[in-house]
């Protein structure tokens, strides 16, 4: 490679809420960084239209459909998996050999018709989340690949115990085939080692913990809040805790309690069940509206009302997004499970919003140059978050002056992260390599 990158920005499953904003804080920088001549972003329709209006100051990048068949992708690992797989081994009965053949074809198909066309004029392909159903983008040019975390492979009841399985085959592909791995905190390569072993390489580490462009302004107040309310934002995956949360503020005496104000993907399904009929719905499923729905009936047995106890927004974009982290008394993070640590905290911590947080190591590595005060707690224990409100709210002006005071903390930028990025792709490029040895 000679001169500056083309990027190809490879991503046709963009989780909805903190991977969207993720992404675009990051492609943002990197297509005006001076090394950096364009970047095409390569996403499914859904997350093009999502985001797209993040762009439109930005005329070097371009975008690229990928109209994906789920029913490939879920086969495509067959293609690549290795010999010693244990799934591997499960399919090569003489029953099965002729399916798995014919997955095989069908995968190398997909893989040889969309990253092609993505990568053409190319010079690095950056995989963004190479979780799920997404076969490795095998093509003409180097894969710079970014584990965001372990939660898929330590959480079955995420996708399954069989997507489960495949996730871990399809890391140990994606990581063997990559020219350059990064992860975004020293958790996530310790967690990472523990569970890939010998096939884990050593990667690059770039924290995501980075200021938000978006902090300055009021954002787009949200009508009907309380006046004083908890903030959590976070899908409903089970990782995310919102079991030990609700059952945590059923236990707070009812004169001491403050809403909880919930939103992020699967949210909405808390304020949709009313009534037992909801059990139904969904009861074998492991997505998002599920869970959602599961925690409504937890809500209900706990006693814990919609537009009393706790409010749940759904969804929500970013201009209310800021107002409401801005507004809220303090921000929740009970998270079991993070990968380089918690933009929503960082996010509050920046508007000068205090913050109760899991007390687990990738909580504390990405907190460790933050002067606020934080009312750390354990997330298994419910009786542990009651304890940490009470102490908060008991010594409130003391968390608040802190977190005001600790605004002024000194951070990295989108800048300084693209930076380190842009350094990996270069490596990548210039090691005339398809991916790292088997």
């Amino acid at each position: 490679m000679t001169g500056r990158l083309k990027l190809l920005v490879w991503c046709p499953y963009l989780s909805p809420g903190g991977g969207v904003r993720l992404l675009t804080q990051l492609v943002r920088h990197l297509a005006v960084h001076p090394r950096v001549e364009a970047v095409r972003l390569a996403l499914n329709p859904r997350g093009i239209a999502a985001v797209r209006p993040d762009f439109t100051d930005r005329p070097t990048v371009s975008f690229f459909s990928v109209k994906l068949s789920r029913f490939l992708a879920t086969f495509a690992w067959r293609a690549w998996m290795p010999a010693d797989s244990p799934v591997w081994k499960l399919l090569t009965s003489p029953v099965r050999n002729a399916a798995a053949d014919a997955a095989a074809r069908l995968a190398a198909a997909w893989e040889g018709r969309w990253p092609r066309r993505a990568a053409h004029g190319m010079d690095v392909c950056y995989a963004y989340w190479p979780h799920l159903i997404d076969p490795f983008p095998a093509g003409p040019i180097p894969v710079v690949s970014t584990f965001q975390d372990a939660t898929l492979l330590h959480y079955p009841e995420f996708a399954g115990v069989v997507h489960t399985i495949l996730e871990w085959e399809r890391m140990r592909g994606w990581v063997r085939r990559s020219a350059e791995v990064v992860v975004s905190s020293e958790f996530s390569d310790h967690d990472f080692r523990k569970l890939l072993g010998r096939d884990w390489p050593t990667p690059a580490v770039i924290p995501h913990r980075a200021l938000p462009d978006h902090r300055a302004g009021p954002g787009t107040p949200v009508p009907g809040l309380p006046e004083r309310f908890v903030v959590y934002p976070a899908n409903t995956s089970p990782h995310k805790n919102h079991a030990n949360l609700l059952t945590a503020w059923s236990r707070i005496p009812p004169a001491e309690r403050i809403p909880l104000v919930l939103f992020g993907h699967g949210t909405a399904a808390l304020r949709q069940a009313t009534h037992p009929p909801y059990v139904a719905v969904g009861a074998d499923s492991t997505g998002p509206a599920d869970h959602g729905l599961r925690l409504a009936a937890l809500a209900r047995r706990l006693g814990l009302e919609q537009g009393r106890d706790f409010f749940a927004l759904g969804y929500m974009p970013d201009d209310q997004v800021l107002a409401v982290n801005r507004q809220a008394t303090a921000l929740v993070m009970p998270s079991f499970n993070e990968g380089g640590g918690s933009y929503p905290v960082e996010e509050a911590l920046a508007l000068g919003t205090p913050v109760l947080c899991s007390d687990i190591p990738v909580m504390r590595e990405h907190l460790a140059r933050r002067s606020a005060k934080v009312a750390w707690f354990d997330p298994y224990s419910p009786d542990a978050i009651r304890a940490a409100f009470a102490e908060l709210m008991r010594n409130y002006p003391l968390y608040k002056n802190s977190t005001v005071a600790g605004v002024a903390d000194p951070r990295p930028g989108w800048g300084d992260i693209a930076e380190e990025y842009v350094r990996a792709f270069e490596r990548a490029a210039g090691g005339n390599h398809p991916g790292r040895p088997s």
